[in-house]
């Protein structure tokens, strides 16, 4: 059985928020922006990547990981990154226990304060944030 894919999920999750899609146009992405958006930005998107592990990650026998996240928000404005992050922020924070596709999440935590940036690379608005997620190594159905 293989491990879910739990940034799809948290992808998938946000997606189905009313306010953080349309806030997004439904852009709320996996690892990176695609090549054919990377092009129309900036405007607002969500990109999440998953950057360590956390006290589970090979430390137990639980089939339970908690890896890190960074959440990249961006916005065509400094402002309008900020608009992007307060309404994805409180869908993850008050996230309960839920399946969204093969994947249990259990819950996800802020670790860190948001920081208002740049996008290294294309100086495009965002806000980081860098979260904790537990969710479940094995698959349901």
């Amino acid at each position: 059985m293989a491990t879910p894919d739990f940034i799809a999920a948290l992808v998938s999750y946000l997606k189905a928020d009313t306010d953080v899609y349309t806030a997004t146009g439904g852009r709320v992405y996996g690892g990176e922006l695609p090549d054919a958006e990377a092009i129309n930005q900036p405007r607002g998107a969500i990109v999440l990547r998953a950057t360590g592990g956390g006290f589970f990650s090979g430390r137990s026998f639980m089939e339970l990981n908690d890896p890190r996240v960074d959440i990249m928000c961006y916005g065509s404005t400094p402002y309008q990154a900020g608009v992007v992050f307060n309404l994805m922020h409180p869908v993850l924070k008050q996230m309960r226990r839920n399946v969204t596709g093969n994947c249990l999440l259990h819950w996800c935590h802020p670790t860190t304060s948001p920081q208002q940036l740049r996008d290294p690379d294309a100086e495009w608005p965002m806000i980081l944030s860098v979260w904790q997620v537990l969710y479940s190594e094995r698959e349901v159905a």
